[in-house]
């Protein structure tokens, strides 16, 4: 059985998440786009988000990926985060990411052509050794960086950038590229992106995607995508609420607690694992300890080694 066909309940949070489907295809300003879920480890939370992307996927035909960010060796940066999510969107083909895929294309083939035809404040990287830019280079939005010493850039010789600096730029025109492309997406579609493990995130991916990829995308209300929705899962979140202050309910809906789950939710939790017969009085032990701290993997072990004895 899979785990999406064995999931049980979660109602209360699968409602909320309806909540903000609907308030993204009518367009709603000043409602939230940021669904946050926090609790324990092992109580259920990458499986509700399976469960969201499964619903987006096959009942509501939105286009949706579930990104898990404790992929370290995957997701050390915020292009590896915007690359994985390009990637796992490449299922929906009516997604035109013109301008992110034509960029990245270039970067991949080491051709500096189409970043050079874009700026003109630096283009005397090109075809120039030993260049010097020592003036502030402001472009596409967030790229606001000093490139210097950048050196030897030949146009024929594409086996590598001339330093990390000008690899830097690049991947920082691309990220760009990548949500112009998006956002131009979401003013008349929705768009879902799903993060899990916050906790085991890279502490500077943390930052980046707090600002500015929520700050921009989801919490500035009057320059946000209209469709473009997130949710955020972990043992641990950043404290949005301190952050936010009083536009908190604006753009976030939360819960810092999984739903308690009743004595038949638990009844047919363990039913879809292979264990029935339980009496109430059973059932109504692990249901209380799984709903105030342990772990469903706990509940399934304990049931097992009560069977055995």
């Amino acid at each position: 059985m899979s785990e999406i066909e064995s999931f049980i309940d979660r109602e209360v949070e699968r409602e909320e998440f309806q909540k903000l489907l609907e308030f993204a295809s009518d367009a709603e300003k000043n409602k939230p786009r940021l669904l946050t879920i926090q609790d324990a480890g092992g109580r259920g939370k990458s499986s509700l988000l399976k469960r969201l992307l499964y619903e987006c996927h096959y009942i509501k035909d939105i286009p949706a990926c579930l990104i898990s960010l404790d992929d370290r060796g995957k997701i050390a940066s915020d292009f590896d985060l915007v690359e994985v999510i390009r990637e796992e969107l490449k299922n929906f083909q009516h997604l035109l990411f013109t301008k992110f895929d034509k960029l990245n294309n270039a970067r991949m083939l080491k051709d500096p052509t189409p970043f050079t035809e874009m700026v003109g404040t630096v283009a005397g990287m090109v075809n120039a050794e030993h260049a010097n830019i020592t003036d502030r280079a402001i472009v596409a939005g967030h790229v606001d960086k000093i490139i210097q010493n950048v050196e030897k850039l030949v146009l024929k010789q594409r086996d590598e950038w001339p330093s990390q600096d000008y690899e830097k730029f690049v991947r920082q025109y691309c990220i760009e590229a990548f949500f112009s492309d998006l956002n131009v997406i979401c003013t008349t579609e929705r768009v879902v992106i799903l993060l899990d493990a916050w906790e085991r995130c890279e502490e500077s991916l943390k930052r980046w995607i707090i600002r500015p990829m929520l700050n921009d995308h989801c919490f500035e209300v009057s320059t946000r995508p209209d469709k473009l929705i997130f949710v955020l899962a972990g043992r641990e979140l950043p404290p949005l609420k301190d952050r936010l202050k009083t536009k908190y309910s604006n753009v976030v809906t939360g819960f810092e607690k999984l739903s308690e789950w009743s004595r038949e939710h638990m009844r047919e939790f363990l039913k879809v694992h292979g264990y029935e017969g339980l009496t109430d009085t059973v059932i109504d032990e692990i249901r209380q300890a799984v709903n105030t701290s342990k772990s469903l993997d706990w509940a399934l072990k304990v049931v097992r080694n009560w069977l055995e004895d």
